[in-house]
């Protein structure tokens, strides 16, 4: 189990893994999008998940160019609001097959968009070749163990 630090408080991380098997498919759905440039207002967005949330790990626009030209896959969740294209939810895929950093917007949530952004990049990754996909979660944040679960993750140590 790894941890991390947020707000001086360490965290367990539970790390969990997904088999790719090749019968199975994972839908992708609209809204959701594979973005291969940086949407022109993901650091709204990210100021909106770092007022909702303030996470001391949190990523800027500057990362997200460096991993995209790294190999990384991103997936938003957006949507039309008022004439503009708005960014309210992602979730980001490493070169090695690591699934992180799932958000939706808290006017997004119990809609299932996180499931379907998980489902989007699990897409992706089996479209690369990759035949596993891990995730690390905060041992307190049970909604998402719970949507991993539900989706077919399970524990690692099930698996090692």
């Amino acid at each position: 189990m790894n941890h991390q630090k947020t707000l001086g408080i360490i965290y367990s991380m539970i790390k969990y893994k997904i088999r790719l098997w090749p019968q199975i498919d994972f839908p992708f759905h609209e809204p959701i999008k594979q973005t291969t440039e940086i949407p022109q207002n993901l650091q709204d967005s990210i100021d909106s998940f770092q007022s909702e949330l303030n996470w001391d790990g949190m990523w800027g626009v500057d990362d997200a160019k460096k991993r995209l030209e790294g190999g990384w896959k991103f997936n938003t969740l957006s949507m039309e609001s008022f004439g503009w294209e708005k960014v309210y939810g992602w979730i980001w895929l490493s070169p090695q097959a690591e699934a992180c950093n799932l958000y939706v917007h808290k006017y997004h949530r119990n809609h299932g968009w996180g499931e379907k952004l998980i489902l989007s990049i699990l897409n992706i990754a089996k479209k690369d070749g990759h035949e596993w996909v891990w995730s690390e979660i905060d041992d307190w944040n049970k909604v998402s163990q719970r949507l991993v679960d539900k989706i077919g993750y399970k524990e690692a140590s099930i698996y090692e």
